[in-house]
């Protein structure tokens, strides 16, 4: 069940123009997300772009964000995890700008799991590759969840390491 306090956390995260940081600096100055929504223009001046107050005040976000919940619940295994949530990965949130909302799909239970990130070159050398699959399946024999971007090479390498020896990985899809 959906809480007014939390549709206007999904709804404000996917208006245009509040990006993370807009997002941030809104949580910090009002004391619910749906005081933003009734905040005057006046008020919102001092904190968000002009661009942002028009998008926030004509509920551009509004589209947007029925086809998140729509989304949502076309599958058990989607969830949408907005930084006000409880579920909301706790190390993600103390970031310079975490990202206000999260597409996720699988096992949310992973999210606060200790993890660790392996990243790298797309065109790297087959030593890389093949220390970036044993580190992830070793690591992943421990108990450690392996994150990475699903990117060809060294990231690929990492998941399929992970995967071989049937550990926990997470594919972070970095998208606007």
């Amino acid at each position: 069940m959906q809480t007014a306090e939390r549709l206007a956390s999904l709804e404000l995260a996917l208006t245009p123009q509040v990006g993370a940081v807009s997002f941030l600096k809104l949580l910090q100055t009002f004391s619910t997300v749906t005081a933003v929504w009734s905040a005057s223009s006046t008020q919102l001046q001092s904190i968000i772009s002009s661009k942002a107050i028009s998008a926030i005040s004509t509920h551009q976000g509004q589209e947007a964000l029925q086809a998140a919940l729509t989304w949502e619940t076309q599958h058990s295994d989607n969830h949408l995890l907005c930084l006000v949530d409880d579920d909301y990965p706790i190390s993600l949130s103390e970031i310079y700008a975490p990202p206000p909302i999260l597409f996720a799909r699988g096992d949310i239970n992973l999210l606060q799991q200790p993890s660790v990130a392996l990243i790298g070159s797309r065109h790297a050398t087959a030593s890389g590759l093949h220390i970036s699959h044993d580190l992830a399946a070793e690591l992943s024999r421990y108990g450690i969840c392996i994150v990475s971007g699903f990117a060809a090479g060294i990231d690929t390498a990492a998941h399929q390491g992970c995967v071989q020896v049937q550990g926990k990985t997470i594919a972070v899809l970095g998208t606007g």
